[in-house]
């Protein structure tokens, strides 16, 4: 782990460097108030930054990140943390099927095209993180979506909004994007980005709705199973 002095700044000087132990945990010793990037690296992971906070002769607990193993070529992993509450929001990923027509991966289809997506790991208990892969693209848009599934009835809910919830897209060089979630809106569905299987490109949305308007919500709602969690 290297430290830098700032937001997002991921070159530079170095203030401090580190290791974590064998169980993930690093600290960080006599470090200035402010605030601080993490550059992490692991040989058979990809590269990670993460905002740090230091408020200066307190130890500081819970300044997690969760690192994504190395891709394929042309593969992409999409990463979804957030806080403590609500304690399940849903990854939901749809995008052109190898077999034609379309997939949605989600908790309920966790591997709806094997070998070309899957849902690698879902949550329920707050924090993530929930991660998806795309191991193949095919030509045609994929779309990223976060759902509420805690608040998933409520027609005006903000705790997606206030969740911390971040999105972090990896392709096989490393990082390539990264979004945090609107802040101060209502909506239980967070639409994040479209990527084109083609040529990669990723356009982002960001957008809030309620269920009942997002794609996650209609494609559940056309006669799809909404399987319980």
């Amino acid at each position: 782990l290297q430290l830098r002095e700032g937001l997002n700044n991921l070159s530079g000087s170095v203030v401090a460097t580190t290791t974590t132990d064998a169980d993930g945990a690093y600290g960080f010793n006599a470090v200035p108030a402010g605030v601080y990037t993490v550059s992490a690296s692991h040989g058979d992971y990809q590269n990670l930054s993460f905002t740090v906070l230091s408020v200066g002769g307190q130890v500081r607990d819970a300044q997690d990140a969760s690192m994504s193993p190395a891709l394929g070529a042309g593969g992409i992993r999409i990463v979804l943390t957030w806080g403590a509450q609500p304690y399940d929001l849903d990854s939901h990923l749809t995008g052109p099927a190898s077999s034609g027509g379309s997939f949605h991966c989600y908790y309920g289809s966790r591997n709806p095209d094997p070998g070309y997506v899957n849902l690698d790991l879902d949550d329920t208990d707050g924090n993530g993180p929930e991660t998806t892969t795309i191991e193949q693209r095919l030509a045609g848009t994929y779309q990223f979506q976060v759902y509420d599934y805690s608040n998933r009835a409520s027609t005006t809910s903000t705790a997606l909004s206030e969740s911390g919830a971040q999105v972090k897209v990896y392709g096989d060089t490393g990082e390539i994007a990264s979004y945090n979630v609107p802040a101060g809106q209502g909506g239980t569905v967070w639409t994040v980005f479209d990527l084109d299987g083609a040529s990669g490109a990723i356009t982002p949305r960001n957008t809030m709705t309620y269920s009942a308007s997002s794609t996650a919500a209609s494609y559940l709602q056309a006669g799809h199973e909404m399987v319980s969690k």
